[in-house]
């Protein structure tokens, strides 16, 4: 039994290439405390120095939940609204807004988490949280 190979030629295109990016130099958010040791690292480090630029600038994350637990029914809300800020060449200043809503006995959970954190090729240099919650007290 003989086989037999077929070869056609292939067409190869070169990758696409992206626009070049002029570097940020804006200020580090002052209510992200940061070591300036481990600033002045990142900066020098090639393992730093040497990220490629931040592509992303915003997403959003939006669920919603339904649930049942002992024959009651709970509604869940939650988005999420990230916000990416390239500062430096190597460091990005990341802004995080959660608002998670939930319904159980008829009384409403709302609670708002925002958060910054200053962010050098994927290592938190800062970070800084704060947030608010109203929960009732469900009577049965």
């Amino acid at each position: 039994m003989q086989s037999a190979v077929l070869s056609q030629p292939v067409m190869v295109s070169p990758a696409p290439t992206l626009p070049e990016l002029k570097p940020a130099d804006e200020p580090l958010p002052t209510d992200v405390p940061i070591d300036g040791a481990i600033l002045k690292r990142v900066q020098t480090d090639p393992f730093f120095a040497g990220a490629p630029p931040v592509r992303i600038r915003q997403y959003t994350v939006s669920s919603s939940s339904v649930g049942t637990s002992n024959g009651e029914q709970t509604n869940s809300t939650s988005n999420d609204d990230v916000t990416v800020r390239w500062i430096r060449p190597e460091i990005v200043n990341t802004i995080y807004l959660q608002q998670i809503s939930s319904t159980f006995r008829g009384s409403t959970n709302a609670s708002v988490i925002r958060s910054s954190s200053v962010l050098a090729n994927g290592i938190a240099l800062g970070y800084r949280t704060s947030g608010t919650s109203n929960v009732p007290i469900w009577a049965k």
